[in-house]
Parts: structure tokens; sequence; C-alpha cells
């Protein structure tokens, strides 16, 4: 079993959070340049730190390859690579969530809609605040099958309110194509197979899905850069490791300062999480580390139920927006303390059972009667 790297849970967490963080000041506050005042220090770096969830969702990328592709790579070498346990647990991973989740944002949505200000769910806001629809939310029962079965982004649109769902996708798909592209390139007889399967999955995700496929592969490259000399080097000197994992926050703040979220800033933010990803194996960064893996733990939980708790609780209010921070501080540590509790019930009732759930279905799969088999 690999050895838990605590910096891997902190880098974890903080990026759901950020994300977080960055949906709730949309939803309650003005863009930085319509501020009624002059906006003061402690504004700007509320701004500035509300601000880095796109790049944090390349974060979250990144540490997918590492953990998933290198497991890929783990279990080859080892020889126990099993394409039956590898579908098993990647589908379980995002599903167990996804599901209750799906239910949960009809839900949400059709008590925002009905009861209080049906106005958000119109796509009446798209123009003010980029976290907001811009068209009436999708959501038929052929779009929730689709996000049930990661075809978001491909055939159908994200269901309900639920933006932040677009990610599942990306990676689910990712999921898919890395073993076809790994073994493609792996000598054996099926090599040619898993090559073209590997081209049609991704002709069939498109190119919007494709093109940040490689921000994923940078975590498999850190996988394997690990015990390299890179590795070492900031494996055993913490000033080191220090500098590299801030040196990503310095990178993520710059191009935030710059308002770049083009592909090129997404790939800049992919480079720099390569190398903090390695540095975080260093035990400098092995403090509260009890902490660090239960905001780990309930971090999938959180990005998936925090965006349709907040615009359920937005339409309460008609989406009204304050244009000075201290009109709404208290209402922005509501959304935020609302939704880790949220968070941690979908964690309890069904995130924590992922490992059981996996174990369940390979048993019964294991157990069950080939065709022909005597009765």
């Amino acid at each position: 079993m690999a050895q838990k790297i605590v910096g891997l849970d902190w880098l974890r967490a903080i990026a759901a959070i950020l994300v977080m963080i960055g949906h709730a000041r949309a939803f309650l506050f003005v863009d930085f340049s319509e501020l009624a005042n002059d906006p003061t220090v402690v504004a700007k770096v509320f701004y500035l730190l509300t601000g880095l969830g796109t790049y944090s969702v390349i974060i979250f990328f990144v540490l997918s390859g590492y953990l998933v592709a290198g497991s890929v790579d783990r279990a080859y070498h080892e020889g126990r690579w099993s394409w039956k346990e590898y579908a098993v647990h990647r589908v379980v991973r995002l599903g167990i969530v996804l599901l209750p989740v799906l239910v949960m944002t009809a839900m949400f949505d059709w008590l925002g809609a009905s009861q209080f200000d049906p106005a958000y769910y119109r796509g009446e806001f798209g123009a003010e605040f980029a976290s907001a629809p811009n068209e009436p939310v999708a959501n038929g029962v052929l779009v929730f099958l689709g996000n049930a079965f990661f075809l978001h982004n491909i055939l159908v649109p994200v269901y309900g309110s639920n933006g932040p769902l677009w990610s599942i996708a990306y990676e689910f798909w990712y999921y898919v194509a890395f073993p076809l592209g790994f073994f493609a390139l792996k000598p054996g007889r099926y090599q040619l197979f898993f090559a073209a399967l590997f081209v049609l999955t991704m002709w069939f995700i498109g190119l919007d899905l494709a093109v940040l496929f490689p921000t994923w592969l940078f975590g498999y490259f850190a996988w394997k850069a690990r015990d390299g000399l890179l590795g070492r080097l900031v494996a055993t000197k913490a000033v080191y490791a220090l500098a590299v994992v801030f040196a990503l926050f310095v990178v993520m703040s710059a191009l935030k300062f710059v308002n770049d979220y083009s592909i090129g800033s997404l790939y800049i933010t992919a480079v720099a999480a390569f190398f903090a990803v390695i540095a975080l194996s260093n035990p400098v960064f092995d403090h509260g580390a009890r902490l660090a893996e239960f905001l780990s733990k309930i971090s999938y939980s959180l990005y998936l139920v925090h965006f349709p708790l907040m615009a359920l609780l937005s339409s309460m209010r008609h989406v009204a927006r304050f244009d000075a921070l201290g009109n709404g501080m208290v209402l922005f540590g509501v959304y935020i303390l609302s939704s880790f509790l949220l968070a941690w019930c979908v964690h309890w009732l069904f995130e924590r059972h992922t490992a059981t759930l996996q174990r369940a279905i390979l048993r019964s799969m294991r157990q069950r009667p080939r065709l022909g088999a005597a009765e």
C-alpha cells in the first residue's frame, strides 16, 4: 500500500476550499471593479483568494493524474493489473457521490425555483457573474441520466444549477483514456487495439474535453519524476519544498492578477502543480495530518454539493449581491459553514462507504457463475 502523503491531503483540501469560497463570493458580492468604495488591502486579498477556483480545478486534475495514473503504473509493474478492478474502483469512486448529489440538485433547484426566486434558474443573472447560468438550467430526465453516465458536456448539458459537475465528466473520461493510452505504448498483441480505442475515446469526448487531458497527465509525469533527482531534492530539503509549493500560489495569483483564464494559463498552472505535487512529499508538510485527512476526505463531496446549496440560499434572498465586504461577510460565513455541514453529511451517508461498495461489487463479480456452468 502506498505511503500516505499528508501534503497531498492538504493540497486537495485547499483546492476544494478555494473553489467553494470563489463561488460563495460570486453569489454574495459584486465583481471587484464594481465595489462601491476604493478597495482596501483586505478586499484585494479577499478577491484574490476567492478568484483562484478555476486554477484549483487544474490542481485537482494534476492530483488525480498523480494518484490514479500512478496506481495504473504501479499495478502494471507489480504484475497485478486488472481492468475489472480498475473500472469498478473508478466508477464507484465517482458515482457513489454523484448520484445522490444529482437527486439533491433536483430537489434544491425545484425548491428554489418554485418556492423562492426563480430568476437565477431562468438564467437571468448570467451577465452579472461568471458562476451563474446564461440560460434556463437543464433538469430533464435525459439530462439527469446523461450526467449519471458522465456524458455531460458531450451529449447533454450539466444537470440543473450544479455547474461544477463539468469537471466530473472530464475526470471520468480521463480515467478511461489513460489506461488505453498506457497499454497502447506497451508491447503486446493488443497494442493496436488499445491505440484504436484511445483514439476513438478522444474523438468521442471531443476537443473541449480532450484539450485538458495533458494537464491531467502532468500528475502522471510527477509520479514518474518523484524518485528522480528533483524528487530526492525536494523530499530532503524542506526549504526547496516550501519554495516550490509557494511558487504554485504565486503563479496562480499572477495569472489571476492579469485575469488570464486561457488554456495557456491552465497549462502554466499544471506545470507549477507538477512541481508542487512532488514537493509535497516532504515531511515539512506533515503538520495537522488529522485535519488534512478529514478535509481531504470530504473534499469531493464538498466540491459537488456546495453550488446547488448556494444557489438555493441565494434564491431565498433574490440573488441580491453586496457592493461592500462588511455588509455580507456574515452571510459569506453562513454559506461556507452550510456547505461544510452538507458535505460532511453526504460524505458520512455515502462517500465513506466507497471501499465497502467496491469490495462488494468485486466479490459479487467473482462469485457470479459462468455461462454454461453446472447448476
